[in-house]
């Protein structure tokens, strides 16, 4: 018995001898022939795509906290370019809503080293997007079925089961 718990330590001195612990001081070897996460992401974020990404990010969450939630609510997306900040809405009523905040928004960004430059802010609609999403909606269909059918169910739970849809089905053609 102690020859096979010595055995099993020596195994797993052999097993880890190779590797890094968690916690060490040892410097951990790094291959130069491969770029460590730091560039890799610095790399993707300089990327066009993904810095507008990132602006736009930004600019959300400056008027996340300036804005009420409920005015917040009819902003689709907003960005800033050329010391413009140009804030898209869902419909007219949220254009209005935001045309009269205009002037607390351009104060708010004045104080913001980002944004100090700011000149005007664009509010427009973009109903192309809102179009999309009324697409997946799923349309209701009238019911069909005037709830006149049979009930030959010798189970009394499911009986009542379908005496209870054809309740339902009734009810709707009401």
């Amino acid at each position: 018995m102690l020859e096979d718990n010595n055995y099993k330590q020596v195994l797993k001195e052999q097993f880890f001898k190779g590797e890094d612990k968690l916690f060490t001081k040892k410097a951990k070897f790094i291959s130069y022939t491969c770029k460590d996460t730091t560039a890799i992401l610095s790399s993707i974020a300089s990327k066009k795509g993904f810095s507008e990404i990132r602006q736009r990010y930004k600019v959300t969450m400056f008027l996340s906290k300036i804005l009420l939630k409920s005015q917040f609510n009819w902003v689709l997306y907003a960005f800033y370019r050329n010391d413009i900040l140009y804030i898209a809405t869902a419909n007219h009523i949220g254009q209005s809503e935001l045309n009269m905040q205009k002037l607390n928004i351009i104060s708010y960004c004045k104080k913001s080293r980002d944004y100090a430059n700011i000149l005007k802010v664009n509010i427009f609609r973009d109903e192309k997007k809102v179009v999309k999403e009324k697409e997946k909606i799923v349309q209701r269909y009238d019911e069909r079925s005037h709830g006149i059918f049979e009930n030959n169910l010798t189970n009394p739970k499911l009986y009542n089961i379908a005496q209870r849809i054809k309740e339902k089905i009734y009810i709707i053609n009401k």
